[in-house]
C-alpha cells in the first residue's frame, strides 16, 4: 500500500509518524501515571474520611450507651420503676367511668384516624386496626386519657405533662415526665419507655400506640422493640437495629434498652427509641464537615445488614425539632434505599479496603469501606466519590494539551516539507539526466553547490555520465572492427559446412565462446524423432563441464525418450581442438545413435538369464523324492483337510483333552485349569481326527506362550442344544497385543508369528466342522486368546 505513494508523501509521512508516536506515548504514560497518583491520594482521603467516620459512630454509640447507662441508674428513674410497678399491680377501679365497649370504640376511631393508612405500607403487621386494640381496661383507660385524649398532636403528644384523668397515675406522671424530657431534648432521644419485667410498657415519652400495652403478649409482641427487651434481660444492654416502626409512623427506628436493677435485681427495662438522624449527624452535620468534604462531591453512607442504608448521603441536613410548631412530622417514610455492592459485601463480612465498582448512579467510583459492631451485628461504613470527579483536573489537562499537540504537527508538517525538497530535487536532476542518456540526448552536466550527500552524489552521477559517454565511443570503434572480423568469419564457416554434410554421423564445430562454426546435426534426418531441444541442452551441460574439467576428450552415453517415450541411446564424444601452438581454440562433439546395439546387448543379457533360470530348475527336479512318495504326502494333505468321519462313535472328549495336554504341555512353564460340569456326555466323531486336532491346539497353545502362562479350560454341556462346548482361555506370562487379523487365523500359510503355521490350524478347524461343530477365536490387549469348540453329543451314550 505504502509502495503506490510518492516519496514526498512516505517522506512527510514517516516525520509526523516519527514526531506524533513518541508524544502519544509519553502523553499515554502521563496520563496512566498521573491517574493512579491521582486515585491512590484520594483514597488516602477516603481512607481518613472512613476512619472519621467510623470513630465517630463508635463514639457516638459509646456516648448512648453511657448516656442510657447513666439514665437507668439514675434514682429518679428508679423510683418511677417502682412507683409505675405498684399501681400496675394494684386492682383500683376505672377512674373514666365509662364501658369497655365505650373505650374500645374510641379508641377504635383514634387508631383509624392515625394508623389504617399505614398499615398498607408496613410488613408483618395486622390486617386491621381492629387487632390493634387493648383488651385490658387499665391499658384502655392510660391510652384514652394520654393518646386518644391527648389534644397535642401524634408526633407532639410528649408535650402533655398530666391528663388530670387518672388519680393514681397522674400524680406521678407528671412528677417524672419533666425529667425524662430533659433526657430525651438534650440527647436527642425520641421516645423513652419504662417496661417492667413481665413485659408491660408502664411509661413512655411520645405516648406512641406501645404504651401501656404488653410488649410480649399485646399487639406489638413482633416488634424489634419486643425483641431488643428481650435481649436486654438477657444481657443487661441491648442495641436493635434500624427498622421501619409502625407505631412510629413506619418511621425508620432503632432501640437501646438497658436493665433496671435493685439491690441486684432486675426490676424492669430502660427502652430509648432512636431515628435516622443521629446517623445523619455523624456523617454530613458535624463542625469538620467543611473539612473532610473534598470539593463537595464525596459522600458517605451506613449500611446495615439487611442491605439497607441507615443514613442520607454525607450532605448537611436540617435537623428536625420536635418543639417547632412550625415543621410538620413525616407521617409515612418510604423504604430504605438497598445498597448491594462488592464493598458492601466485603465490610458485612467484616473485611476493610478500598477498591473502585461501579455506585448506585451506574458510574464507576472510588470506596473505601470498613464495618463497626452494633449489637450482634455488623454495619457497613462507606466513603465513596466518583472516578470521573477524581480525574476531572487531568481531563481538563488533556483539553489543553491538544492545541499543543495541533501547533507541533503544523510545525513537523513545514520541516517535513523543507526536508523532503533538500532531498528530492538532487533525485529529480539525476533522474532527468538517466532519461537523457537513455534517449541519446546530448549530456548535460548537473552544477552542485554544496558538499554534503546530495552534493557528492550529483558530482559522482556527472563522472558516470562522463564514463558512459566515453565506453559509448570505444563501442563504436570495435563494432566497426568486428563487422570485418564477420565478413571473414563466414568464409570459413561455409567451407567447414561444406565438408560437415559429407560425414555419417552428427557434427558440431563451436569455438571457445560456444559459437558453431559448423554442423550437421539439425540437417541429420537420423534425429529428427528425437527430441532436439532435450538433446541439445544436455549436450550443452556436459560441454561445461568438459570445458571447466581442462580434459582432452570425454565420451559418455545419453539415454533419453522419444515424443513415443521409447527409450533413445545417443553416444556423445567431445574432443578439444588444438591450433599449431597446441592452444585449444574450440570443440568438436560428435553424436550418434546407439539404440539399436543397446537393445540388442540387453536381450543377451536376458537370454543368458533364462538359460542359467532353466539349469537351475532341471538341477531342482533332479532332486525331486518319487512320484510315490508324492502321492503319500498328498493323500496325508486331504485326510486331514477333507476329514472322513463315516465311522462315527462315542468319543471321550476328556480324555482326548488329557492326551493332548499330556503330549505338548507337560514340562512347560503353562498352567493348566480343567473345570467340567458333573455329567459331561460323550460326543459323537472319530477318535483319531478329533485327537489330531485338539494335540494341535496344545502344540499351537506351547508355542504361543514361550514365557510361560495359563490355560483355562471349561467343558460344560449345553443340553438345550445337544452340544457339548469347550470353552479355552489363553493368558500369556507377558500379555501384548490382540491378534491384528482375528479373521486369518484359520487360514492356511497364515498364522499369526509362529514358525509351524503352515495348514496346523486350518486342518483342526475341518475336523471340528466335519464333526458337525463349530470353533470361534476372540483376542484382547493385555488379557489373552479365547477358543470356544462346541461338538455335538452322542444320541446313546453317556458318562
Amino acid at each position: 500500500m505504502l509502495f503506490g505513494i510518492s516519496l514526498r508523501n512516505r517522506l512527510l509521512l514517516a516525520f509526523i509518524l516519527v514526531s506524533i508516536i513518541p508524544v502519544l506515548i509519553l502523553t499515554r504514560h502521563f496520563y496512566t501515571h498521573v491517574k493512579k497518583v491521582l486515585i491512590q491520594s484520594e483514597f488516602a482521603t477516603l481512607l481518613t474520611a472512613r476512619e472519621s467516620k467510623r470513630q465517630q459512630l463508635e463514639s457516638q454509640f459509646s456516648a448512648l450507651y453511657n448516656q442510657l447507662s447513666l439514665l437507668g441508674s439514675s434514682p429518679a428513674t428508679i423510683e418511677a420503676m417502682t412507683a409505675f410497678g405498684k399501681m400496675q399491680n394494684s386492682q383500683s377501679q376505672s377512674s373514666l367511668k365509662i364501658s369497655s365497649e365505650s373505650m374500645r370504640d374510641e379508641l377504635l376511631s383514634w387508631y383509624r384516624q392515625e394508623l389504617e393508612g399505614h398499615l398498607k405500607l408496613s410488613e408483618n403487621t395486622p390486617a386491621s386496626v381492629h387487632e390493634l386494640i387493648p383488651d385490658a381496661s387499665k391499658t384502655m383507660e392510660l391510652q384514652i386519657a394520654y393518646i386518644a385524649r391527648n389534644s397535642y398532636p401524634f408526633s407532639q403528644k410528649f408535650l402533655l405533662s398530666s391528663a388530670d384523668l387518672l388519680p393514681e397515675y397522674d400524680p406521678v406522671h407528671r412528677e417524672i415526665h419533666g425529667h425524662f424530657l430533659e433526657f430525651r431534648q438534650r440527647f436527642n432521644f425520641r421516645d423513652i419507655s419504662l417496661i417492667d419485667t413481665e413485659g408491660n410498657i408502664l411509661y413512655s415519652t411520645d405516648k406512641l400506640p406501645t404504651f401501656a400495652t404488653n410488649i410480649l403478649t399485646g399487639p406489638w409482641a413482633e416488634t424489634h422493640l419486643s425483641r431488643c427487651y428481650k435481649n436486654a434481660l438477657v444481657r443487661d444492654f441491648a442495641v436493635e437495629d434500624f427498622e421501619p416502626f409502625l407505631p412510629a409512623l413506619l418511621e425508620s427506628s432503632a432501640f437501646l434498652c438497658k436493665a433496671l436493677i435493685q439491690d441486684n435485681r432486675i426490676i424492669g427495662v430502660i427502652s430509648v427509641q432512636l431515628n435516622s438522624q443521629i446517623l445523619n449527624r455523624i456523617l454530613g452535620d458535624n463542625p469538620k464537615w467543611e473539612e473532610e468534604q473534598i470539593s463537595g462531591s464525596w459522600k458517605s453512607y451506613i449500611v446495615g445488614g439487611d442491605f439497607r442504608i441507615r443514613s442520607e448521603s454525607g450532605t448537611a441536613y436540617e435537623e428536625f425539632n420536635p418543639f417547632d410548631s412550625d415543621q410538620t412530622y413525616i407521617s409515612a417514610i418510604s423504604p430504605p434505599t438497598r445498597m448491594n455492592t462488592d464493598a458492601v459485601r466485603a465490610a458485612l463480612r467484616g473485611e476493610s479496603g478500598t477498591t473502585i465498582l461501579k455506585g448506585q448512579n451506574g458510574k464507576q467510583v472510588l470506596s473505601a469501606y470498613t464495618h463497626v459492631r452494633l449489637g450482634n451485628g455488623l454495619w457497613a461504613v462507606l466513603c465513596e466519590k466518583e472516578l470521573s470527579e477524581t480525574l476531572k483536573a487531568l481531563e481538563v489537562s488533556l483539553d489543553h494539551l491538544w492545541p499543543v499537540l495541533l501547533i507541533l504537527l503544523t510545525i513537523v508538517v513545514i520541516f517535513a516539507l523543507l526536508i523532503s525538497k533538500s532531498i528530492l530535487n538532487p533525485i529529480s536532476m539525476i533522474t532527468e539526466g538517466m532519461n537523457r542518456i537513455v534517449r541519446d540526448e546530448p549530456v548535460e552536466w548537473i552544477p552542485f553547490t554544496t558538499n554534503h550527500e546530495a552534493g557528492r552524489m550529483l558530482q559522482a552521477f556527472n563522472r558516470m555520465q562522463e564514463y558512459i559517454l566515453n565506453q559509448k565511443n570505444s563501442l563504436s570503434s570495435r563494432i566497426q572492427a568486428l563487422s570485418h572480423s564477420e565478413s571473414v568469419a563466414h568464409q570459413s564457416e561455409r567451407d567447414i559446412q561444406k565438408i560437415l554434410q559429407e560425414l555419417p554421423y552428427g557434427i558440431q564445430w563451436k569455438n571457445l565462446e560456444g559459437l558453431v562454426l559448423g554442423t550437421n546435426i539439425i540437417h541429420e534426418l537420423n534425429f529428427s524423432r528425437h527430441r532436439l531441444p532435450e538433446l541439445q541442452s544436455t549436450v550443452r551441460t556436459l560441454e561445461s563441464e568438459f570445458l571447466d574439467q581442462g580434459k582432452g576428450s570425454v565420451s559418455k552415453v545419453l539415454s533419453l525418450f522419444d515424443n513415443d517415450q521409447n527409450p533413445v541411446h545417443i553416444f556423445c564424444h567431445l574432443k578439444l581442438r588444438l591450433d599449431s601452438g597446441a592452444n585449444p581454440v574450440g570443440v568438436l562433439v560428435c553424436l550418434m545413435e546407439i539404440t539399436d546395439q543397446v537393445r540388442d546387448q540387453a536381450r543377451d543379457l536376458m537370454e543368458n538369464k533364462l538359460r542359467a533360470l532353466k539349469d537351475f530348475a532341471n538341477g531342482i527336479c533332479a532332486e525331486l523324492p518319487p512320484i510315490t512318495e508324492n502321492q503319500k504326502i498328498i493323500s496325508l494333505l486331504k485326510r486331514y483337510t477333507f476329514p472322513d468321519v463315516a465311522s462315527v462313535q462315542a468319543v471321550n472328549l476328556v480324555e482326548i483333552i488329557e492326551d493332548a495336554i499330556k503330549m505338548h504341555l507337560t514340562g512347560a512353564s503353562i498352567h493348566v485349569n480343567m473345570t467340567m460340569n458333573s455329567q459331561i456326555r460323550f460326543v459323537a466323531g472319530n477318535q483319531a481326527l478329533l485327537q489330531e486336532a485338539f494335540r494341535t491346539f496344545a502344540k499351537r497353545a506351547r508355542q504361543m506362550m514361550p514365557q510361560g502362562g495359563a490355560i483355562k479350560l471349561d467343558l460344560r454341556n449345553d443340553p438345550l442344544n445337544e452340544l457339548v462346548i469347550l470353552r479355552v482361555m489363553e493368558q500369556a506370562a507377558e500379555q501384548g497385543k490382540a491378534i491384528p487379523d482375528i479373521k486369518s487365523t484359520f487360514d492356511p500359510y497364515c498364522g499369526f508369528g509362529i514358525a509351524e503355521c503352515g495348514m496346523a490350524l486350518p486342518t483342526a478347524l475341518a475336523i471340528i466342522r466335519a464333526h458337525g461343530g463349530t470353533m470361534e477365536v476372540e483376542s484382547y490387549t493385555n488379557i489373552g486368546t479365547c477358543f470356544e469348540i462346541r461338538l455335538p453329543i452322542h444320541d446313546t451314550i453317556t458318562n
